[in-house]
């Protein structure tokens, strides 16, 4: 039984309640810092707007003979920083406006999960979804942020879902825009290679999840499309092959040797599989226990490709960034949070069923959850102003631990 058009107006309403108070309330100028990652990126980004292409190699040769330099993210990710360069030069450089950025790519990230979940499931469940997202903690505390992680939260999913367009489509066009939407996620960030094992695994294996065979050619074009045409253009903006290859040692020095010059990776960002799941539960407990119940159900209940689909995009995005990556900060996993509250919508239907009082009974507990969330943001992110939502924070705020 589907909702009520009151419900769904009601519905859009607390959605738009959050994207307002979003917007109302951008973090204040002295809550930016020029020795924080942000600083590093508005530096990188005012360089190439004053200087052009040519800035990269300035600020490529300065990151590689600077310890301190290393301790933040490297001006090699050509994206982000043209992105943020191209926006000084039209509304003048500031904080605010990289922050009115992450704002945006937020807002984008809810109607691009919005508009899949709506084609590939249906419009109340779409709806759901959103209401959850739209008041995620993690979420909401990034979109303030004048940081990469809200616009590649946007690419990662966006590419998420294309990638599925193109599994059920099989045409060349889903294609060419999945493998266009990857790169572009490499360009903003290298780390976004860690997506090519889900891509080539789901590929590789894709009749065992309820998806016709892919040919053998898609997978090699992925893996040479995936690495090769970043690499070039890479190799184009930074300007040649040599400072290219200087950038990828930086990357590789930074990634082999952070636990030993990067205190606070090794103080904050270090720790076991669960680290991730712990810092969900603390964020948004309520989503995550729902997700974690019907993430059993779809393996053991008979096969839905879609569904199957998506949890495999959990389990080894998760794995990838649990063992692949030294750094362990939960906000380098948002793009997971879009499976956790569609499923936590899923176990809500499972729970209350689909008859009339039953979804009326997932509408009201979605909007439950929706202020949980909300207040928890809030109370985390404005009431004691936590910038960096690393575990040790979250135990604070959460009185487990004395912050």
């Amino acid at each position: 039984m589907i909702l009520s058009r009151t419900s769904r107006i009601f519905l859009g309403l607390c959605i738009a309640g959050a994207v307002i108070f979003l917007c109302s309330h951008p973090l204040k100028a002295n809550q930016f810092s020029p020795q924080s990652d942000e600083g590093y990126y508005f530096h990188y980004a005012k360089t190439v707007e004053e200087k052009g292409l040519r800035g990269f190699q300035e600020l490529l040769s300065w990151f590689s003979q600077s310890q301190q330099a290393r301790l933040h993210p490297p001006p090699s990710r050509i994206g982000f920083v043209l992105t943020g360069a191209l926006l000084f030069h039209i509304f003048g450089p500031s904080y605010f406006i990289l922050g009115v950025f992450s704002a945006v790519c937020f807002i984008l990230f809810l109607a691009v999960v919005f508009y899949f979940i709506r084609k590939y499931f249906d419009l109340d469940t779409a709806l759901l979804t959103i209401l959850l997202l739209s008041s995620s903690p993690l979420l909401l505390g990034m979109a303030r942020r004048a940081l990469i992680d809200s616009a590649l939260n946007l690419l990662w999913v966006l590419t998420v879902w294309l990638f599925l367009e193109f599994l059920i489509k099989r045409k060349i066009f889903q294609y060419t825009l999945f493998l266009l939407s990857f790169i572009l996620a490499v360009l903003f960030k290298e780390g976004s290679l860690i997506l090519l094992p889900f891509f080539v695994l789901v590929m590789a294996f894709a009749h065992h999840i309820g998806i016709e065979k892919v040919s053998c050619r898609y997978i090699f074009l992925t893996l040479v499309g995936g690495i090769l045409l970043p690499a070039a253009l890479y190799v184009l903006v930074l300007g040649g092959m040599d400072i290219f290859i200087q950038a990828l040692r930086c990357l590789w020095d930074i990634q082999k040797h952070i636990l030993q010059f990067n205190p606070y990776v090794v103080k904050y960002c270090t720790g076991p599989w669960f680290r991730y799941l712990l810092d969900f539960m603390l964020l948004n407990p309520i989503v995550t226990l729902l997700f974690i119940g019907y993430s059993f159900r779809v393996v053991l209940t008979p096969l839905d490709a879609k569904k199957t689909y998506l949890l495999t995009y959990f389990l080894v995005t998760y794995a990838a960034l649990t063992f692949i990556q030294n750094n362990k900060n939960i906000r380098y996993a948002m793009s997971l949070e879009m499976v956790m509250g569609l499923f936590a919508v899923f176990m809500l239907y499972e729970i209350f069923g689909r008859r009339i009082r039953g979804t009326t009974y997932v509408a009201v507990a979605a909007v439950i959850i929706y202020f949980v969330n909300f207040i928890s943001f809030i109370n985390i992110f404005e009431i004691h102003g936590v910038l960096d939502p690393i575990t040790r924070h979250l135990l604070g705020v959460r009185n487990f631990i004395p912050l």
